[in-house]
């Protein structure tokens, strides 16, 4: 079965892509706690606005829920992911969330940071929302300049489901802002110019960077895992890039390492990455209606660096690594376009997979005349000269050390580009 779903790849590939100083009003509540109705309780008048308004941004792959025929909520869990608003007329704000909840045994933590204007703010993380389920209310700001607009970003730090080889639903969806009465909300920033993708696995999701103390055998869980302080979100940030990112700790190409169904090629599919379903004879078990439309984000650069887990069965899944990795990329790279610049890369944990990884380039240019590739080389920097290792995985200065590394290559590619 597991190797028709594999040789299914290319085909449903194709066709995904053919288908394709001053203080007003406090709020005095808690960091977090329950959300009541809107509406309900005691206390000064509030302004309530959906998360689907069109001056909120979310940037990095999100699902608009709907209820009633009305949009309800922003869904999301992929690391990265920001949401952005610019308050205005209010002097503090709490938003609304959930998170899925199906099994006790599989739920794991979500953990995210708040910025204001432009700084951290604060932390929060998901971990007691599954005793009840049901909204939570988390507070942003308080106590600001109601006569000054205040930007705010909620970013995700962790993976759709943090190292687990059983998938289930596990997103969280952002419902409403609340304020004072008349808050308003700002029209967004300009986005940037630059759009880059990361595709990937725990090296690239930054799996166990910032555990404490950082040796080989630190106790990896969603609380040391810093996607802000990765090396993609390092990239982005110096390149001043809007980016997604579907990265996915111990998933494959084609094989993971240790265990479960799902692969990355599949991930890659999907809007939401946690959202699968139970019927094992559809095709990497995702819902129709979960299918990404390549069309709504078409980026400038693509990063992709898989094959640490596969190569943990090395040689025999050599023949599958190849093919599915090709039959992706070919895809992509049609589905997004000539201007395109795709980086492949190799490294740090094992070099095992890189002459696989040269072996697609080969084929691709073959196969899509004009692609724009290059090999993005990574395979030194766990060697001890660049920082410690976490878990065996990129420390925070490794990170830094891996970003400053690419964020030339890149850029020269992105130059050429304008």
């Amino acid at each position: 079965m597991a190797r028709a779903l594999r040789g299914g790849m290319r085909s449903l590939l194709i066709a995904v892509l053919c288908a394709a100083g001053c203080r007003g009003e406090s709020e005095e509540a808690p960091l977090l706690q329950m959300a009541s109705r809107p509406g309900a309780g005691s206390g000064p008048p509030r302004s309530r606005l959906s998360a689907c308004h069109k001056h909120v941004q979310v940037i990095g792959r999100h699902q608009r829920q709907r209820e009633g025929g009305s949009c309800s909520g922003v869904a999301f869990d992929f690391s990265g992911v920001e949401v952005r608003a610019r308050f205005a007329n209010t002097s503090w704000a709490t938003v609304e969330m959930s998170q899925a909840y199906s099994d006790p045994e599989y739920y794991i933590a979500n953990f995210f940071n708040v910025y204001v204007d432009s700084q951290l703010h604060s932390s929060f993380d998901t971990s007691s929302w599954n005793r009840t389920g049901g909204s939570w209310r988390v507070k942003l700001f308080s106590g600001l300049d109601p006569s000054v607009t205040h930007e705010v970003a909620i970013f995700k730090n962790t993976e759709p489901q943090f190292n687990s080889k059983y998938v289930v639903p596990n997103y969280v969806t952002v419902h409403a802002f609340t304020g004072s009465s008349g808050m308003t909300l700002a029209q967004p920033s300009k986005p940037p110019r630059w759009k880059v993708e990361f595709l990937g696995d725990s090296i690239t999701a930054g799996y166990c960077n910032s555990a404490q103390p950082c040796s080989t055998s630190s106790d990896c869980t969603p609380a040391n895992q810093h996607f802000n302080e990765s090396w993609p979100a390092l990239i982005c940030s110096a390149l001043g890039a809007e980016c997604h990112v579907e990265a996915w700790s111990g998933y494959g190409m084609a094989e993971n390492c240790c265990g479960g169904k799902t692969l990355m090629s599949s991930v890659w599919l999907r809007t939401l990455g946690s959202l699968q379903a139970l019927d094992l004879m559809l095709p990497h078990q995702t819902p129709p209606e979960n299918l990404w439309d390549f069309r709504r984000w078409v980026p400038d650069a693509v990063v992709i660096n898989l094959g640490t887990n596969d190569a943990v069965s090395w040689p025999h899944v050599i023949p599958a690594y190849n093919m599915t990795y090709l039959a992706l990329l070919t895809v992509a790279a049609r589905a997004y376009g000539p201007s395109t610049h795709f980086f492949l890369a190799c490294g740090p944990m094992t070099s095992k997979y890189c002459p696989q990884v040269d072996w697609v380039m080969e084929k691709a240019r073959a196969q899509v005349p004009g692609l724009k590739i290059s090999f993005l080389n990574q395979r030194y920097y766990l060697n001890g000269s660049y920082g410690p290792a976490c878990g065996y995985h990129p420390s925070v200065r490794v990170d830094l050390a891996m970003a400053k590394g690419a964020v030339p290559v890149i850029r020269r590619a992105l130059r050429r580009k304008s």
